[in-house]
């Protein structure tokens, strides 16, 4: 069983949730990371279309995204999301900033980083993506794709 921290909107812990409540009560913060790549040379962004097989954002195009475990850390979090929607071991990134995403059933306190990709070749999880883009930093923006309403937040504020 999953348990996450819940966390105030200051991201103090304040207590202990399994997963399962976390997505059932918008009154429990938990912590989650968002991710992209960034191509150092290029400065294009990867976007992928999530699965239609997912429960949160099928067949939209995002970011990628992994919850932080109780008493884990945003750092690991993101190593082991990379990893496991990707199947790249992070090596560089930067933190752009935050934001609390509340939706009917879940609240999540979210930190968003930006990887710098190594050129190393990207296995897309199946289960999680059916398909992924570079796009420049102004496709990104001019982009008509059918966008996750976070990731919309993560373009329209830092990029």
């Amino acid at each position: 069983m999953k348990y996450f921290d819940i966390v105030s909107k200051k991201d103090e812990v304040v207590g202990k949730m399994t997963a399962k409540l976390c997505h059932a009560d918008p009154s429990l913060i938990h912590r989650v990371v968002h991710f992209t790549l960034v191509d150092p040379k290029t400065k294009n962004v990867l976007i992928t279309q999530r699965s239609f097989d997912v429960k949160f954002d099928s067949g939209k195009w995002c970011f990628m995204g992994e919850h932080v475990l109780s008493g884990d850390s945003y750092e690991n979090a993101l190593k082991r999301g990379v990893k496991d929607e990707l199947g790249l071991e992070v090596k560089k990134y930067d933190e752009l900033g935050s934001n609390i995403f509340s939706y009917a059933t879940q609240t999540e306190l979210v930190r968003f980083f930006l990887v710098n990709w190594d050129g190393s070749e990207i296995k897309p999880n199946s289960n999680e993506v059916i398909n992924i883009k570079w796009l420049s930093i102004n496709e990104l923006k001019e982009n008509k794709h059918d966008y996750s309403s976070m990731t919309k937040y993560w373009i329209e504020t830092y990029f």
